[in-house]
């Protein structure tokens, strides 16, 4: 009753809170380094973010300058830009800036681009994302919106972690998919959960094809998953 996962925990993940319930001994850290980089935009109709770190990094950089955060503060007193998320997850993350998502995804690419695309056709919308984004929902729907990009931080591989002993390995994107599995194979007897299909995608490619995906792409269905596991 061990599991890895490649997230850095908080006290107060629901991973950790759920699987310690049930007895699981849980650790995780990500295998993934972020850093933030300034940048500019210009004005638009919407701003989608893809994830947690989208958002940290775009809103960490405004307020680090108070004419900027006033300006965009300014902005969303009136509604313009509309705010647009991946999942529910990270439109909870984005009330700890104090400014709440117009349109909130389902945490798939396939089912989220459609939804998106019925309020947001024909307008300029600008997506926040890393140095190696996979561009997941604007691939989709790029010829009937003006998509503008912008690179807010930028993650790269780390190389210096060890190999995990946990009986369960859990993996929350295909970056620490390649990470983990450039330096170590999955050992005899070893599950494997995905917190999505990009990342189980990912496993596939590596030649990997027994593992779990969770139901949401979140930490609550990610413990469920585990526990789940056969």
């Amino acid at each position: 009753m061990t599991v890895f996962i490649t997230r850095d925990l908080t006290p107060d993940s629901d991973f950790l809170y759920l699987l310690s319930e049930e007895g699981w001994q849980v650790n995780g850290f990500s295998l993934l380094e972020f850093e933030g980089v300034p940048f500019s935009y210009p004005h638009v109709d919407w701003i989608f973010f893809y994830s947690k770190n989208g958002i940290k990094f775009f809103f960490e950089y405004l307020k680090s300058d108070e004419r900027r955060w006033r300006t965009f503060s300014k902005r969303q007193a009136s509604k313009t830009p509309k705010l647009a998320v991946m999942s529910k997850a990270s439109a909870e993350y984005l009330l700890e800036y104090n400014v709440e998502a117009d349109f909130i995804g389902t945490g798939d690419a396939s089912t989220t681009a459609p939804a998106f695309l019925r309020m947001a056709k024909g307008q300029r919308v600008l997506f926040p994302h890393a140095k190696n984004s996979r561009h997941s929902i604007r691939q989709l729907i790029e010829n009937e919106i003006n998509a503008i990009d912008i690179v807010v931080y930028e993650n790269r591989k780390t190389s210096n972690f060890p190999p995990s002993d946990a009986a369960v390995l859990v993996f929350t994107s295909p970056m620490n998919v390649e990470a983990y599995f450039e330096k170590y194979s999955l050992k005899q007897k070893q599950k494997l959960v995905a917190i999505g299909h990009t990342t189980a995608t990912k496993l596939t490619v590596l030649g990997l094809h027994k593992f779990k995906i969770a139901t949401e792409p979140n930490e609550t269905a990610l413990a469920h998953a585990v526990i789940g596991l056969d």
